[in-house]
């Protein structure tokens, strides 16, 4: 089965939603009515699979991926016009790789070309469709043993002369295309490349010939990454990309997809998050790593156990953050607290029941059920940060006690501290602090165009936020110009009223129309609908009342930002898992109905 990429779409104009984002039911960027919006991240960022496993989203670090005509590619013996036909993406952005009339190796290859681990494994991707040759892929021997590489047959879609280390595979896409994969493992840590070769020869990836001047293959969207398995694709210019991740909670029974999780960047300043070993200082307590499954499925959960029967049996470091979490899991002992040697603040979390127990002043704590008897425990100062950050095992709650027996104690895994009111999603470190970028999902240019209606408009979404805050608004999504002074704006508002989850409408730098409809509970789902039109401004909230505003104008607008506001970046930090858009104003008895 062939993977999604990440902006592929369809439109259906004859149904009702000019726009149609299922994000929680297709668990895909690629858009049920419409037009699919872009993504990137600069990074990867964990999520939760449908099964309650932590992944990590993949990440393609081989950069202008659709656009070999750049000076990024070296190209020898062939010629590259851009743009030459529709992609696997429905989009003209597909490359066309012909032959020079001439003899010798036609390939290109990338100039400078890039570093590997020893001891990683790496796969390579490219999509590729029939031209009159055959598709060579391989690496340079450099770094991998014999080089790894395949010659890839366009017009059946099978594979020759398969090198030595290497497993090769093929995905029919569609269309004529396939997506050619190869992978292997580094068996030196050094520079090396990444080359595609004309062919005329399924025993040969850069065979030496005159070529006719006219054959070759359409190639597009190049990706490398980590790992034996190859991931959705990523479309890159300057920068590497990651991709979307469509997240699950757990409900206490099963794993419930609640769609794309969109965050704001966060640094993990903990090195080598998963190993309590290195850089905690231990005070009545022992560790014993690979204790068990931890929740990225691996055997790096630790077993933290009090060595005497005492009080304060704990493990700490010095702290300069304002939030601070782990993932914890009761075995032979229920309960872990976080302490700040300071007096900040106390926090006590129940591990058999997933209750927050005595907690300090000025914290807020959260427990978050992930599945198999894990919680991920966190505190947030509200002010300041904290000094240290400690993890301690207890018998019971308001205790810093422990009684010592054997290796009676608790599992850990994953520390993280972050500048925040809230903790975001796990970032693993090793010897460095680590920063997961911005998630950014956006629809612009023609397909933004060619959907929206300038004269009225409604909309329906479904999403949830980790965290409420209690000082600044947090963005929905936004639709504007760039800039400030023309956008329609959906936010959870604290302060300004009507407090709580509203639409506003700015136009010419003024604000127009403010209609709102209440507030939820972090963390749980909620529906808003709205619409807008010259004097007609309406939102309703879970089905509730609908609330209007009869006077304001219209503002111009190119694009809309999902989950965040781009002028200022302002994240919602939680969930879209349903996004429609119709081209007319709704009678409000729909605009209710959306919202249920």
């Amino acid at each position: 089965m062939s993977l999604p990429l990440l902006h592929a779409g369809r439109t259906n104009p004859g149904l009702s939603a000019a726009l149609d984002l299922r994000f929680a039911l297709d668990k895909s960027l690629t858009a049920y009515r419409g037009p699919t919006p872009s993504f990137s991240r600069a990074s990867t960022g964990s999520y939760f699979d449908g099964s309650g496993v932590l992944r990590y989203a993949n990440v393609n670090t081989i950069l202008y991926s659709e656009q070999l005509e750049n000076a990024y590619w070296f190209k020898s013996g062939l010629s590259i016009s851009a743009d030459s036909t529709v992609a696997p993406d429905g989009k003209t952005t597909a490359d066309k790789v012909v032959e020079n009339a001439s003899s010798g190796i036609k390939y290109g290859t990338i100039a400078g070309g890039f570093s590997v681990v020893s001891g990683t494994t790496y796969t390579f991707s490219a999509y590729a469709k029939d031209y009159g040759r055959y598709f060579g892929f391989a690496t340079n021997s450099t770094a991998f043993p014999n080089a790894i590489g395949a010659v890839f047959n366009l017009t059946n879609g099978t594979i020759s002369n398969i090198q030595a280390n290497t497993t090769a595979s093929i995905q029919s896409v569609g269309n004529g295309w396939y997506r050619c994969i190869i992978t292997g493992t580094a068996n030196a840590s050094a520079t090396t490349n990444i080359n595609f070769g004309i062919s005329n020869d399924l025993n040969q990836i850069y065979p030496s010939y005159s070529g006719n001047g006219s054959s070759g293959y359409f190639l597009w969207g190049f990706q490398m990454e980590t790992g034996s398995t190859v991931g959705t694709y990523c479309p890159t210019t300057s920068s590497a990309n990651s991709a979307p991740r469509f997240d699950h909670t757990f409900n206490g029974t099963s794993w419930v997809s609640r769609g794309l999780l969109v965050e704001e960047q966060r640094t993990n300043v903990v090195l080598n998050s998963a190993n309590f070993t290195s850089g905690w200082t231990t005070a009545n307590v022992a560790m014993a790593t690979s204790s068990g499954t931890s929740p990225d499925g691996t055997n790096t959960a630790v077993k933290l156990y009090p060595t005497a029967s005492t009080t304060q049996t704990r493990i700490y470091r010095s702290s300069t953050q304002s939030c601070i979490s782990v993932f914890a899991k009761a075995a032979e002992k229920g309960f872990v607290y976080f302490y700040d040697l300071t007096g900040v603040g106390v926090c006590w979390f129940n591990l058999s029941t997933g209750a927050i127990g005595t907690n300090g002043t000025s914290l807020s704590a959260s427990i978050v059920n992930c599945g198999n008897g894990w919680f991920r425990c966190s505190l947030a100062a509200s002010s300041g940060s904290f000094s240290f950050f400690q993890i301690g095992v207890s018998d019971a709650d308001g205790s810093t006690s422990s009684t010592a027996s054997g290796t009676n104690g608790i599992l850990i895994w994953g520390a993280q501290e972050e500048a925040g009111s809230f903790a975001t999603s796990y970032i693993p470190t090793t010897s460095a602090s680590a920063t997961r970028s911005a998630d950014v999902c956006q629809i612009t240019g023609t397909d933004f165009s060619g959907f929206w209606n300038a004269s009225e408009g409604s909309f329906a979404v479904e999403y949830d936020r980790i965290f409420t805050p209690s000082s600044s608004a947090k963005w929905i999504m936004q639709i504007d110009d760039g800039t400030n002074s023309e956008r329609i704006g959906f936010v959870y508002e604290p302060s300004a009223a009507p407090v709580g989850d509203q639409m506003f409408v700015i136009d010419g730098g003024s604000l127009q129309a403010r209609v709102g409809s209440g507030s939820f509970v972090s963390a749980t789902p909620g529906k808003f609908a709205s619409c807008y039109k010259l004097n007609d401004f309406a939102a309703t909230l879970n089905g509730s009342a609908v609330n209007t505003d009869t006077s304001g104008t219209l503002p111009t607008v190119n694009k809309i930002d999902i989950g965040r506001s781009q002028p200022d970046s302002n994240y919602l930090n939680g969930h879209i898992a349903r996004l429609r858009y119709y081209a007319i104003r709704l009678p409000n008895r729909l605009l209710i109905a959306k919202s249920q």
